[in-house]
């Protein structure tokens, strides 16, 4: 059964809690293993996530437990810490065994993106969210197999908001052909990129004014609040949207445009290539500006704003406009205490090809 995924990563690590509180996610790694009754906070973490293993070993005898919205729950939130733990690689075992596992875990209930029960469909939407970012950062498809089956005009400003996260998963899974279907026919590959683009301008058309920034300061407004000393002059506006969901949409919108305009091929010349430049440029432009809005009492918005710094970043040809990105999205990694390890370097070298 799928849930084995989680049975037998929790049994790898010991037969018993004691064993279990022992590990941690260095021995698995060769590194060294923390005091098993040490107070440091990552160590303590390390610890309720070896006996959240064992529990769920445990549990996960009784088929009661298996249709709970416990697992869900459980499950999301051990995919979650994994997330964090990864260090920064694209390839994180445990977590990518746990996102798969997750996935066969809302397969054997029939959970969804359109979910009647709340917490299904709510914790459906976190586990895409998640999926999306491991597959873009390893270059591989996306997992999910669902097709929504509500029209784009039955939807809610909310409804709209989770809508882009699907076709964001779309749009990655399209940034994977290359390595998936090698030979596939660059006409197919044009045709395919355009329908994602069609997609993405038929949800983006139907929006509500709710939709629309709420402030956008002026160049003298933004220039006025920079430091004096300033190396060089702010090129990216702010832009403030509300509610964040709304603003978190329109980052995904940006994003998914940005991996299709870099990865489907062109046979149009230079107007083709001078239109698709115009198109990244914008959305560089939209995605640093919501990125300059970022609060520091916004941590979940300012991971969304690493993930799409890190994808429309690397349209990015001038050195000024380089330099501004990275004090950004520095800015934005100290926000949201993600451990972006290597980000910053990937996107350089990028730059640098």
């Amino acid at each position: 059964m799928s849930l084995g995924v989680k049975v037998r990563q929790a049994q790898s690590h010991g037969g018993n809690l004691s064993e279990s509180n022992s590990s941690s996610p260095e021995t698995t790694t060769g590194g060294d293993q923390p005091p098993e009754h040490s107070q440091i906070p990552a160590h303590m973490a390390t610890q309720y996530y070896y006996e959240t293993l064992q529990y769920l070993s445990q549990t996960l005898l009784y088929p009661s437990y298996a249709e709970s919205h416990e697992i869900l729950a459980t499950a999301i939130m051990i995919s979650t810490y994994e997330m964090f733990d990864a260090g920064g690689t694209s390839t994180s075992g445990n977590w990518e065994r746990h996102l798969r596992g997750a996935f066969w875990i809302q397969r054997s209930q029939d959970n969804d993106g359109e979910s009647i029960d709340g917490l299904r469909r709510a914790v459906w939407w976190a586990w895409l969210r998640q999926d999306i970012w491991a597959a873009f950062r390893a270059g591989r498809p996306t997992l999910t197999i669902w097709r929504p089956k509500k029209r784009l005009e039955d939807l809610d400003s909310d409804e709209l908001a989770t809508r882009m996260v699907y076709i964001c998963a779309k749009c990655v899974e399209f940034a994977a052909l290359d390595k998936t279907s090698p030979s596939q026919d660059i006409q197919q590959k044009i045709e395919h990129g355009n329908r994602l683009l069609q997609a993405l301008e038929n949800w983006y058309r139907i929006l509500p004014c709710s939709y629309k920034p709420v402030v956008v300061t002026t160049e003298h407004d933004t220039m006025s609040r920079a430091p004096s000393t300033s190396k060089s002059q702010t090129r990216f506006r702010s832009v403030w949207f509300h509610p964040p969901n709304h603003a978190g949409a329109m980052q995904m919108y940006h994003f998914s445009k940005a991996i299709v305009l870099l990865n489907q091929p062109s046979t149009g010349g230079l107007n083709a290539y001078r239109q698709r430049q115009k198109g990244l440029n914008e959305s560089l432009h939209m995605v640093c500006s919501i990125a300059n809005a970022c609060q520091r009492r916004e941590p979940a918005m300012a991971f969304l704003n690493v993930q799409a710094m890190f994808a429309v970043g690397q349209c990015v040809q001038m050195p000024e406009k380089q330099a501004e990105l990275l004090d950004t999205l520095d800015r934005m990694l100290e926000i949201s205490k993600f451990p972006a390890t290597g980000l910053v370097a990937d996107l350089k070298r990028v730059w640098q090809e």
